[in-house]
C-alpha cells in the first residue's frame, strides 16, 4: 500500500495514497473470519456449529452483553528499548543527514509550484532505528506543523522505518529537535535529580534519515510491489485537508502523471477514496 503524499523520485501529488487494486477484504467476509463461533465455509454458504446453513453468513445475531469493570489503559508503548549513543557524534550525524536534504527539498518545492502545486508542497523523509532497537515513530506526527506520519514498517533485519511527511519550510521542526538534543539538557529528575538531553529518547531511537522512494510508502507485502512499466489499478486516498480540495488537484494533474482517474468517490471522515489507473514506475 501507498500511504498518502508520494514521494521522491516520483511525480506523485502530495495528498495522494495508493492502494493495489483488490487488497481490500470485503467487509462480509472479514465479519465471517472474525466471528468467534465461526465454524467453516461450505461454498456460498456458512455452516455454524450446531446450525444448519444461513441464508446469510456475513449477518451475525448480537450475543448477550457482559458487563467488566473499566480499566484505563496505559499510554504510550511502555519503555522504548534504544541504543546507548555518543551525544554529540550522534546529533551529528543526523544533522548532516538532514543538511544534505535541504537542497533537494528547496528544489522539490520549485519544480512542485513551476507544474502549478501551489499548496500542499513538501518532501517525505524516512527515519530508520538502528536494527534491534525501537523508533519512537510517534513523535515524528506533529499535527501542529503540519507533519504527518504516514507509514510504519518492519523490515527483514528488525529495523522499523517511518515514512514522514514534512511540509516545505518545516525541516527546521527535526533541525531545533536534534540540535537541542546536542546542546540542552532537560529538566532534573524528582527522583534522582539528574537531567537527560532535551528530546533523548526521540534523537536516540534514530538511526538515519533519507529522503523516501516510491517503496518507501508501501506497506503490502514487497513482492506485491507493481513491476515497472506495467498498468495496474489503485486506490487513492486523498486526506481531508482545509484549504486543499485533493480531489480537484489530482484530477486537475491527473492526465500529466499519466493518470485515468474515475469520476466517482466514497467519503470517509477525514478521508475520500478514488479509484484510477497508471502505468507504475520505479
Amino acid at each position: 500500500m501507498l500511504d498518502d503524499r508520494t514521494p521522491e523520485d516520483q511525480h506523485i501529488d502530495p495528498g495522494i495514497s495508493a492502494q493495489r487494486g483488490g487488497g481490500v477484504q470485503p467487509w462480509g467476509t472479514a465479519a465471517i473470519k472474525a466471528a468467534p463461533h465461526y465454524n467453516e465455509r461450505k461454498g456460498s454458504q456458512c455452516v455454524m456449529a450446531n446450525e444448519g446453513p444461513k441464508l446469510h453468513p456475513h449477518i451475525f445475531a448480537p450475543a448477550a452483553a457482559s458487563s467488566k469493570d473499566f480499566t484505563s489503559p496505559k499510554s504510550g508503548r511502555g519503555n522504548l528499548t534504544l541504543p546507548q549513543r555518543t551525544r554529540g557524534q550522534h546529533a551529528n550525524h543526523l544533522l548532516a543527514q538532514l543538511h544534505n536534504t535541504e537542497p533537494l527539498a528547496a528544489a522539490r518545492a520549485e519544480e512542485q509550484k513551476s507544474e502549478g502545486l501551489d499548496e500542499g508542497n513538501g518532501i517525505y523523509l524516512v527515519f530508520k532505528s538502528t536494527p534491534g532497537f525501537d523508533l519512537k515513530f510517534e513523535s515524528l506526527d506533529v499535527a501542529n506543523s503540519g507533519i504527518e506520519l504516514c507509514t510504519v514498517r518492519k523490515t527483514g533485519d528488525s529495523q522499523t522505518e517511518a515514512t514522514v511527511y514534512v511540509p516545505d519550510g518545516k525541516l527546521t521542526y527535526f533541525l531545533n529537535k536534534i540540535t537541542a538534543y546536542r546542546d540542552e539538557d532537560g529538566k532534573p529528575s524528582k527522583k534522582t535529580g539528574l537531567t537527560k538531553p532535551k528530546n533523548q529518547d526521540l534523537v536516540s531511537s534514530i538511526g538515519d534519515i533519507q529522503l523516501a522512494a516510491l517503496q518507501s510508502l508501501w506497506t503490502d507485502l514487497p513482492e506485491l510491489f507493481p513491476a515497472p512499466q506495467h498498468e495496474v489499478t489503485w486506490e487513492v486516498w486523498l486526506r481531508r485537508t482545509t484549504g486543499v480540495d485533493h480531489v480537484t488537484r489530482l484530477r486537475q494533474h491527473a492526465e500529466r502523471y499519466g493518470l485515468t482517474v474515475s469520476q466517482q468517490e466514497i467519503v470517509f471522515i477525514g478521508w475520500l477514496l478514488d479509484a484510477g489507473f497508471m502505468e507504475s514506475v520505479v
